[in-house]
């Protein structure tokens, strides 16, 4: 039995809406397969080399401007390139376009950054992630140890000129003294042995 001219055209209209249902949802698809962050596979060693910069340090406060985060860093060595106690690294706040938005704060991550006019950038491709000491150990294999900032020196109060007595001049007062005492005490006794001579030689007469 042929289908009727009714059911043919209800056919047809089923075969639109899928038609129209899968092209929507390609549409959906595509741009989060498009901008999805790719990057080119590398070792550790192979993205420091490629780096400007390479340090390890702690994340601190972060700044919000527009597609991008700033993040405070308080750097405890570089492996490469300048040697800071702060630097200010800046990134994309999302993961689809390899930005690292979401540091942990107070958390300790090597950084491999580029210089950007006159801070630096960070991206998911360049290597910047969460400290270990295997991959601390990987990066010193290939630039080298890391270079601690030393800690600062509390400053050195000088003396007042006035209360310092050098310990030479000191020594050579207590020693003039002490000769001093010592050869009264001689003189006190030739004195008195010289009267008491006199004194019985006196008497002998």
């Amino acid at each position: 039995m042929k289908p009727t001219g009714g059911r043919t055209r209800h056919n047809d209209m089923l075969r639109l809406l899928l038609a129209v249902g899968l092209a929507a949802s390609m549409l959906v698809i595509a741009p989060a397969q498009a901008f999805a962050c790719s990057c080119v596979v590398s070792s550790l060693g192979e993205q420091a080399q490629r780096a400007d910069t390479v340090v390890e340090g702690y994340i601190g406060d972060s700044t919000e401007t527009g597609t991008t985060v700033s993040y405070d860093v308080t750097v405890d060595g570089s492996y490469k390139g300048e040697l800071s106690p702060h630097l200010t690294v800046t990134t994309g706040k999302q993961s689809a376009s390899c930005g690292l938005g979401g540091l942990a704060t107070d958390e300790k991550y090597l950084l491999l950054l580029n210089r950007s006019g006159g801070g630096y950038d960070a991206d998911a491709c360049g290597g910047t992630a969460r400290w270990t000491a295997k991959d601390a150990a990987e990066i010193a294999d290939v630039l080298g140890p890391a270079r601690v900032l030393k800690a600062a020196q509390p400053p050195q109060v000088s003396p007042a000129r006035d209360s310092v007595v050098p310990r030479t001049a000191a020594a050579t007062g207590s020693q003039k003294l002490r000769n001093g005492i010592v050869g009264g005490g001689v003189l006190a006794l030739l004195v008195g042995a010289t009267a008491f001579g006199l004194s019985r030689r006196s008497r002998l007469r």
